[in-house]
């Protein structure tokens, strides 16, 4: 939608949503939390903003 199309970074929604549903399954059920972080893998969506950077 922009000139040039923009650089992203991709989030994997479809898991952020599984694991947010998890824990709060979890919480309700009386379990405690093993962590405070979850951590899940991106990858960045290269687009005609990037360049290779300059020599």
């Amino acid at each position: 939608m922009s000139t040039p199309p923009l650089a992203a970074v991709h989030q994997p929604i479809a898991d952020i949503g599984r694991s947010a549903v998890s824990t709060v399954v979890n919480l309700a059920r009386g379990a405690t939390l093993t962590t405070q972080r979850v951590e899940l893998s991106t990858h960045l969506v290269v687009r005609d903003s990037t360049t290779e950077p300059a020599t």
